[in-house]
């Protein structure tokens, strides 16, 4: 897991699924 604030994690999490045209799932 990695220690980041939540609006940040889902930022990142957002920008990734955004560059992925596939569902990724991370939980």
């Amino acid at each position: 897991m990695v220690s980041a604030p939540a609006p940040l994690h889902i930022a990142i999490l957002r920008d990734m699924l955004r560059r992925r045209p596939e569902p990724v799932c991370f939980f």
